[in-house]
């Protein structure tokens, strides 16, 4: 029940039946050890088998990080035939839709995207699309 309620917002807020979801974060110490994380929902459930850890370039630069995670990730996806996502996640908002948005365009894939907005306290405040 809880995944349909779920699939209800996303087809009326998002206006989307998102049968597959990739999620991405990033993450560092210190500007080392810097890696992304990608995490799969199909049929909005997890996918545990479609997870991914990717390694990066170090840096402090989070938008230099999910420009490198996504381009790798969706270069492999047009190179390799993998399958597309229907709706795709970055942890960020504005600045790090930006950058996916570029991302997407310089392969010419055409995929929905949204960012999580966060608050003062850092906690998920809101969706934001790629408008």
């Amino acid at each position: 029940m809880y995944y349909s309620l779920i699939a209800d917002d996303f087809k009326k807020y998002l206006n989307i039946d998102a049968l597959r979801i990739e999620l991405f974060d990033n993450s560092h110490i210190g500007g080392e050890l810097t890696c992304a994380a990608m995490v799969v929902y199909e049929n909005y459930k997890p996918n545990k088998k479609e997870y991914r850890l990717y390694r990066l370039d170090d840096s402090f630069d989070d938008l230099k990080s999910m420009h490198e995670v996504l381009y790798r990730r969706y270069y492999r996806v047009l190179v390799d035939g993998l399958k597309r996502p229907d709706l795709i996640i970055v942890d960020g908002a504005i600045n790090q839709i930006k950058v996916a948005k570029d991302i997407l365009s310089s392969l010419n894939l055409n995929i929905k995207l949204v960012g999580l907005g966060k608050d003062k306290t850092h906690n998920t405040a809101y969706l934001m699309d790629d408008n």
